[in-house]
């Protein structure tokens, strides 16, 4: 597990500073990269990497979200390196002025962007749901055409994936228009991350499916709900199914039918 700890996040200033800077960062990642793992934690108005240097600097909306993504994104690993992170004593990001020598868009604003997370602001309430990078990831507004299989396919396109499971669908609109969560365990964190920030609003016919670590897991919900899931390589299993399945004995007999068969066999 990757953060400063885990648990909840410490209690912050409401008058500290809302810029986090980001060291040892891969020179191919983007503005809109880092949009989106840091976003996981609060809104991002404006990001900016730098040409020739290892470092990004990341304005929020407000300093909960920035000392928020510090504690749980510490340590995390992307594109072979692993970021560490701070909270700076700069105001706010400026917006670049000029091209960057290598012509690349730097700088960034997000401020109008339609994909915060967090429309409505950082209220505390959400702060206790948020988890550091891990090999689980929570996935949500699932189009219902997209099964298990088909997930995982998906997600192997950035990364090694191990199990898949959709929950049963719980909303009362038709078939066609239920949303599905469940969750997607890959291999590795790196791998998990590549992930989010890879399909984190990929659009399935109209949908947006949304993506956030969790600390869920599928033994868990296997233990707890019985749900089927997909093993990569394998197929679906059905624990419930096996469950249930009686083992045959002298004190538990197959059904009448298969006694026959077994007779007529012998």
């Amino acid at each position: 597990m990757y953060g400063r700890g885990g648990g909840p996040v410490p209690a912050y200033d409401r008058h500290s500073n809302t810029v986090v800077q980001i060291d040892n960062v891969c020179e191919d990642v983007t503005p809109d990269h880092l949009f989106t793992l840091c976003g996981v934690y609060g809104d991002v108005l404006r990001v900016k990497t730098f040409f020739g240097k290892p470092k990004a600097i990341v304005q929020f909306k407000d300093p909960q979200a920035a000392q928020a993504v510090v504690h749980y994104l510490e340590g995390c690993p992307f594109l072979g390196q692993t970021l560490h992170l701070y909270v700076t004593h700069m105001p706010e990001v400026r917006l670049q002025q000029k091209p960057s020598e290598d012509g690349k868009e730097r700088t960034k604003d997000y401020t109008n962007s339609p994909h915060h997370r967090y429309a409505k602001g950082m209220p505390y309430k959400h702060m206790s749901h948020l988890s550091p990078p891990s090999v689980s990831l929570y996935i949500s507004n699932v189009h219902p055409v997209m099964d298990e299989q088909q997930l995982a396919d998906l997600f192997a396109e950035h990364a090694s994936i191990n199990r898949v499971m959709l929950f049963p669908p719980i909303d009362r609109a038709p078939d066609d228009r239920q949303r599905r969560m469940g969750i997607v365990e890959t291999t590795e964190v790196e791998g998990a991350v590549t992930c989010l920030i890879a399909l984190h609003n990929y659009q399935i016919q109209g949908q947006w499916m949304k993506i956030n670590f969790s600390d869920k897991r599928i033994d868990d919900q296997v233990r707890a709900k019985g749900y089927s899931f997909y093993v990569v390589g394998k197929g679906m299993e059905h624990p419930h199914q096996q469950h249930n399945q009686a083992p045959q004995g002298p004190h538990n007999p197959p059904p009448e039918g298969e006694q026959e068969i077994k007779q007529e066999r012998q």
